[in-house]
This record gives structure tokens, sequence and C-alpha cells, in this order.
């Protein structure tokens, strides 16, 4: 129940956050997608091992990538 409020909660704050990101056409890493699963977490608000290789991947990803600017706003999940 508690982490059914708390991501609703979060959803309107990622939701004001992300729609500011697209207008402004910067790249998002949106750990949300990419953390899904009740295994990717060790506890309440950390995360697991398999989370943490997912992170890193989501990272990667994210700064590897050649022109941010040329396709506007992206949403990396992985």
């Amino acid at each position: 129940m508690q982490r059914r409020v708390g991501t609703a909660a979060l959803c309107i704050i990622n939701d004001s956050i992300i729609r500011e990101a697209a207008i402004a056409g910067v790249p998002i890493l949106d750990l949300r997608a990419a953390c899904g699963e009740d295994a990717d977490f060790a506890n309440p608000i950390e995360p697991s091992v398999q989370d943490g290789s997912k992170i890193a991947a989501a990272i990667t990803s994210a700064v590897t990538q050649p022109d941010f600017g040329a396709f506007g706003c992206l949403i990396y999940t992985r």
C-alpha cells in the first residue's frame, strides 16, 4: 500500500519534470521504466545489485549517444 501511494505521488512530480524537459529538448533518464521489478530493490529505498546494473546501463546509454540535440527530447530507460 505504501509503495502504491509513493508511486502515485512521484508520478505527479515526475510528470512536471518530464514535461519541462521535453519542452527544453533535453534527454531524460527515466529510472521508473528501468527499475520496475520488485527484485530491483534491496529494500524500499535502495537498489539491488540487479537494479544497479540496470541503472549503469541506462546511464551508459544516455551519455554515449552521439548528438543529444539532434533528436529533441530522448527518454533513456536502458
